[in-house]
């Protein structure tokens, strides 16, 4: 504790910025799935979208009938997919009806040439507005005939008004039978109440048991009777939305068998959603875990810092024999507070936000783990699981490297090596190899109809959509370890601009050690890679554009990966910069100048930003083009490069800011006190 707190400013930054690097990798994820269950219930249950499921039986012959029918459909949906139901409504038609006379007269050519029907739909002052008259009870108090009610638009066609009487007889034989117009209305969805029938259209409606009346009267069993069903868009999201589908697809083959009517374009109306949506939705989920993957890799890349700057002191409690694991044990504890601490903290504050503000928000709860969701949500639980584990066992391996001295060693002498840094060239053929062909895969599975599967579906489910974001990450991972190998050249380039005092500083630093700055080039060309995929995902959806919610989440994540490479880079030249002091303290002492040594510095970051920037552009293009709709990518090209580039330039500004802040520390340290603090 005594070593964490000489070096508060250090332990201070590294917390704070650790925890709000923790929290954007909670948060995007969540804030990502939050934006698609949003999309998605929008698309089935939004304003002018509701999309019911109705089934009926055909030729009901009596009240008896339609009641079995009845319990018989509604169990049956509902056993399947009760928990996705918000409520249904008996529906029912009967007909083709011949009419006879309108108000004791016969009836005009054009209500004689029409082919009617009578229905009965429970429940329908909710699903319509009306424009004249009531919906009466059954019955006229005792009259023969039967109170009925009318879309005004159907009784505008016939020519009916409100009060008319009109006598029918049926098509099929039966008793005649006489309706008066008691109300007109106006649906509230703009479509057709009744979707059973599309042969012919239902002009009247009435009560249940003037329908029943009515069922007697023909002479054959002519009545199809239904239910209809609602979708509870509240049940709904995209780890179940594939259950719904299969479900829906379930009951229409069964239905059928039966000889019954099924009609619902719920599963179509869900899948083009998916359709559409899978490429941005897979950018989103490869974009939270990249973002993890970032924090992981950032984490163990300053905790080595960490220990690097305990060196000094871990050489004391050797000598005064303290034995590995005891030095080991302290380490992992200061790296547990350093660590884990800020992790609780930022993943707390992030589930908290989720919590509170999600629903508001996006309005959508968060997606907190269900048992009932299976694989779609074990694979993410796991990934977080073993994410954590390979941070405890990373840290330890560092802690035991330290312990043993061998981490200053390797900071000094054996960096020094450069070629025996540099990976070997088979195994960075072999890494580009298999990252091509990751994408490849990618490519394969994102096209909607690939020759050699012409009946694949476009998606799924949410199982292969999380298999897919990994192996992208994995390839961009992958291409950003290939393109450190290139660190080199572009050091030599940016080294060979300058020719002066800084320069040869510069170029002796980079030649001598060039993969010093491997694990930042690495993150940083990785960071930009995942950004530019998540400009290119929120600007490049289908016509008319990603909603809102989708674009925002997108842009945030990218914004995300790249504070976070901001705050490595900041750290780690700052570590740089305190190892420069140290190195050129006898130099800066005996006249050096200051500015050289600042200079020198400045070209070291400059090399480690053209890498990242150049590959991670290249990167994230060839990702976007094999993850995204080819089509929408291209239509909006300039679009997206326009919003990209500015992205990109303002954090190039906030990346040479930090640098500067950095070489201004490095412009306050006194030599004398480095040379003195020299073993």
């Amino acid at each position: 504790m005594r070593q964490l707190r000489l070096k508060s400013g250090w332990t201070a930054t590294l917390v704070l910025g650790l925890g709000m690097a923790f929290a954007v990798a909670v948060a995007a994820p969540l804030a990502g799935v939050m934006a698609a269950d949003a999309s998605l219930r929008a698309a089935v249950g939004g304003p002018g979208s509701d999309v019911p499921l109705t089934v009926a039986q055909q030729k009901v012959p009596d009240q008896s009938g339609f009641e079995s029918a009845q319990a018989r459909l509604a169990s049956r949906v509902e056993g399947r997919l009760g928990r996705y139901l918000a409520g249904s409504s008996a529906l029912a038609t009967l007909g083709p009806l011949t009419p006879a006379s309108l108000n004791e007269i016969p009836a005009p050519a054009r209500v004689d040439s029409s082919r009617l029907a009578v229905g009965y739909l429970r429940d329908l002052a909710d699903q319509v507005e009306l424009v004249a008259g009531a919906v009466p009870p059954d019955g006229l108090g005792g009259s023969a005939d039967v109170a009925a009610t009318m879309a005004q638009t159907e009784a505008d066609a016939l020519g009916l008004h409100l009060g008319d009487r009109l006598c029918l007889d049926f098509a099929t034989g039966g008793s005649r039978w006489c309706a008066r117009v008691a109300g007109l209305w106006r649906p509230l969805q703009g479509g057709d109440p009744f979707r059973l029938e599309t042969a012919r259209q239902v002009e009247l409606v009435v009560g249940r048991y003037d329908f029943y009346r009515l069922m007697k009267l023909a002479a054959a069993p002519v009545a199809t009777v239904g239910r209809q069903f609602h979708v509870d868009v509240n049940s709904l999201d995209y780890r179940n939305a594939g259950d719904l589908v299969s479900g829906v697809r379930d009951l229409r083959r069964y239905f059928t068998s039966q000889g019954d009517l099924f009609d619902t374009s719920l599963d179509g109306v869900v899948e083009g959603f998916e359709a559409r949506q899978r490429g941005v939705r897979i950018a989103s989920q490869m974009l939270g875990a990249a973002l993890a993957a970032l924090v992981l890799c950032v984490t163990a890349f300053l905790a080595g810092h960490f220990l690097r700057l305990q060196d000094r002191e871990l050489r004391l409690v050797r000598a005064r024999g303290w034995p590995r694991r005891r030095t080991k044990r302290l380490l992992m504890l200061q790296l547990s507070l350093l660590v884990f601490v800020p992790l609780v903290l930022g993943a707390g504050l992030a589930l908290g936000l989720a919590a509170v503000f999600g629903l508001t928000v996006f309005g959508v709860p968060p997606p907190w783990p269900r048992l009932a969701d299976g694989l779609s949500t074990a694979l993410p639980v796991l990934a977080a699981l073993a994410s954590l584990t390979l941070l405890w066992f990373g840290l330890s391996w560092r802690a035991g490297l330290a312990a043993d001295g061998r981490v200053a060693r390797q900071a000094s002498s054996g960096s020094s090596d450069s070629r025996g840094r540099r990976a070997p060239a088979a195994l960075t053929v072999l890494g580009a190899v298999a990252a091509l062909a990751l994408l490849a895969a990618v490519r394969l599975q994102e096209d909607p109809a690939p020759r050699w599967s012409p009946a694949a579906p476009a998606g799924s489910g949410p199982a292969v959509d999380w298999l897919t974001a990994g192996a992208s990450l994995v390839a961009v991972l992958l291409l950003s370890a290939v393109a450190v190998q290139g660190l080199p050249l572009v050091a030599r380039l940016a080294a060979g601009l300058d020719q002066q005092v800084s320069g040869s500083l510069a170029r002796w630093q980079l030649g001598r050690r060039p993969w010093q700055h491997s694990q930042i080039a690495f993150l940083l060309t990785a960071a930009v890679a995942v950004a530019t995929v998540g400009v290119l995902a929120a600007t490049g959806g289908p016509p008319p554009g990603q909603p809102l919610a989708e674009v925002a989440t997108l842009i945030a994540g990218a914004l995300g990966a790249l504070l976070i490479a901001l705050f490595a880079f900041a750290l780690h030249f700052r570590a740089v910069a305190g190892e420069r002091a140290a190195e050129y303290a006898a130099l800066l002492v005996s006249g050096l100048p200051g500015r050289a040594l600042r200079r020198s510095l400045v070209i070291e970051q400059r090399a480690v930003l053209w890498h990242g920037l150049g590959f991670g552009i290249a990167w994230g293009v060839a990702l976007a083009l094999a993850l995204l709709p080819s089509d929408p990518l291209g239509a909006v090209f300039v679009a997206a490069a326009a919003r990209g580039a500015a992205i990109l330039l303002a954090f190039t500004g906030a990346m040479v800011v930090a640098g500067w802040a950095t070489r201004t520390w490095l412009g306050r340290i006194d030599p004398g006190d480095r040379l003195r603090a020299l073993p």
